[in-house]
């Protein structure tokens, strides 16, 4: 409480507090309207650079980015330099005047590469980071610098250099979208800049070994007040409030009384998560059940009570209420993963959470994995790819792909035994049929014999045998393996369900074709191995009439 008393006191007497409430960032400062228009329109202009970078059009934050700039240190209280969550958004403390500090740009650079781009490769992924991490603006003025020797890495030079060179800065983007795609970087070159990777990379040589690294200059995007911004004083209590989010992402002794101070859903909210960090966990349900009450829209507070009512119906709703709050956070989602019994429902909500976070490549493998045990096995494919592209070692990748492969194998064995298990069921349909229908038959030859020759004599004449009624052809079922092409002639080698392997000539190649002309079947392996029906003539020499691919 002495903390929160002291802090109060040194922010009251430094001067009145005002606030900019942007998206994603606001800014809090004690030292006038002037002061803290420059701290947003260094962080504005450090959003729109890595967008102009990065080619992301809107880039956002999970949690808005809550800059406190101070006139004098210690008005806010202990300095907190690196972001940390409070109440209902990521706070860091910086001085009112001068540019902001390095370090933070660096942890914002890599906050909106994080949170706004699909997997990168290591190298490309490093480079934006650095090159981002030299920026410096004033008023519209943009500037890049370039880092200390040290820091002048080769994954630095590419990204540094092709945003320098106004003749590639504009594609920068479209080469980043190309490997976030999954392709290699020769083929990233030629669709970004129509030159070979061999050609850009001794570009790259020649840059790096230069004696000259000059910083990038631009303008930026002006702010309107207007449009961007609007500028605000802060009442008493809502600097209070302030300072108490300040001691609770601190961690300060005494955040719960500075809270207790106050009053509304947003001190409600204060005095649970004080509560919970305490581990006072009555207390805290009671303060969460209170901001609900007072119409919070906070997704901490549902998430954090949800936590606490464990696998009750309440908690199901509490984590459903914090992603309608904030749709771009993926604890809540996978909250109600955890609490689903059925995998094909876990399936659902860990879908919905690997699509937010497409660089968790931990996320992706759980994906995979429940989608199997759920055989949903679409999802499971396209979760292990996801899992491949965000992992960074090539090592672990092969891995990755290795158990993608025997999935694959799995999908098929289990596909092959439905199969089997469906064409068992239509085969006991059609003998019922041909036996009621047979049974239908001979009641009805009995009937018409009995009236026809009521005197009993035997009859000479048979009946017509059911059998020649069927098609003089027969359908195999299998996986094709390969596609054996000799000359003109064409030979589909497909294995059965029971090991057996079939060897089927196609006397016509030219029917298996696409209308445009497209060979159907390339010759070769097939591979992956593809499920196929094949109806082909009866006879000592069948010949392939039709392929289905089911």
């Amino acid at each position: 409480m002495t903390a929160f008393a002291l802090a109060s006191a040194g922010a009251q007497a430094a001067g009145q507090w005002v606030q900019i409430l942007g998206t994603p960032f606001r800014v809090y400062s004690n030292a006038g309207d002037q002061n803290a228009r420059a701290v947003f329109s260094q962080l504005e202009e450090f959003r729109t650079t890595f967008s102009m970078a990065a080619g992301v059009a809107d880039p956002k934050l999970v949690w808005p980015l809550a800059v406190v700039a101070v006139r004098h240190e210690g008005d806010a209280g202990p300095a907190l330099p690196t972001p940390t969550l409070g109440r209902d958004a990521l706070l860091v403390t910086v001085p009112a005047k001068g540019p902001l500090p390095p370090a933070l740009f660096e942890r914002l650079a890599r906050m909106l590469v994080d949170q706004n781009l699909k997997p990168l490769p290591a190298e490309e992924d490093a480079g934006l980071v650095a090159m981002l991490s030299g920026y410096s603006s004033v008023s519209v003025h943009v500037t890049i610098h370039p880092p200390d020797t040290a820091g002048r890495t080769r994954d630095w030079g590419r990204i540094y250099h092709l945003f320098a060179n106004p003749a590639t800065r504009d594609q920068l983007g479209v080469y980043l979208s190309n490997l976030m795609q999954g392709a290699d970087r020769e083929t990233a070159y030629r669709n970004a800049f129509r030159r070979s990777g061999k050609e850009m990379e001794a570009e790259l040589d020649l840059f790096l070994h230069s004696a000259v690294f000059p910083d990038i200059t631009f303008s930026g995007r002006p702010l309107s007040p207007i449009r961007d911004y609007r500028i605000a004083t802060l009442e008493e209590d809502d600097a209070s409030l302030l300072l108490a989010d300040l001691m609770l992402a601190r961690g300060d002794t005494g955040v719960g009384a500075a809270y207790a101070k106050l009053s509304g859903a947003s001190a409600e909210e204060g005095r649970g998560l004080a509560a919970l960090a305490a581990r006072d966990a009555a207390t805290a349900r009671r303060e969460f059940a209170a901001a609900a009450k007072s119409n919070s829209k906070n997704a901490r507070i549902y998430y954090e009570a949800a936590l606490l009512d464990g696998t009750t119906p309440q908690a199901r709703e509490k984590f459903l209420a914090a992603a309608q709050y904030n749709p771009r956070w993926v604890a809540p989602l996978l909250g109600l993963a955890n609490l689903e019994t059925a995998p094909a429902e876990k399936v659902k909500w860990l879908d919905k959470a690997a699509a937010l976070t497409p660089r968790d490549a931990a996320l992706w493998r759980k994906l995979a994995e429940t989608a199997i045990s759920a055989q949903e096995y679409a999802i499971a494919d396209r979760a292990w790819i996801g899992a491949m592209r965000a992992t960074p070692d090539p090592a672990t990748r092969q891995r990755l792909e290795a158990m993608r492969e025997q999935m694959s194998s799995a999908r098929a064995d289990a596909e092959e035994q439905q199969r089997k298990r469906e064409e068992a069921a239509k085969t006991a349909d059609l003998e019922r049929v041909k036996q009621q229908t047979m049974a239908e038959i001979h009641a009805a030859e009995q009937q018409a014999n009995r009236a026809m020759n009521p005197g009993g004599e035997k009859l000479t004449t048979q009946p017509v045998p059911y059998s020649s009624l069927e098609s003089n052809t027969t359908k195999i079922s299998g996986t094709l393996t390969e596609v054996v092409c000799k000359g003109k002639g064409m030979t589909l080698v497909v294995r059965g369900g029971d090991g057996s392997v079939h060897r089927l000539p196609v006397d016509d190649p030219s029917a298996l074709t696409a209308p445009d002309g497209t060979p159907l079947l390339p010759c070769g392996a097939v591979n992956p191995p593809r499920r196929i029906v094949v109806e082909v003539s009866a006879g000592k020499m069948p010949q392939v009439l039709t392929v289905e691919f089911p």
